[in-house]
């Protein structure tokens, strides 16, 4: 476990859920954090992770 596997749990709004579904669709939590706002609100199909 990574520290960015750690810090994608408390990302306030996301949950367990939300966070494995990104890890699992981007292949790490590293890849996750590199990833554009709009991609990531494209995948949560919502605007909340990203301001």
């Amino acid at each position: 476990m990574t520290i960015e596997d750690l810090a994608i749990t408390f990302v306030h709004g996301l949950g367990a859920r939300g966070a494995a579904h990104l890890i699992e669709h981007y292949g790490s939590a590293e890849a996750v954090y590199e990833a554009s706002c709009s991609d990531l609100n494209k995948d949560l199909t919502c605007g909340f992770f990203c301001i």
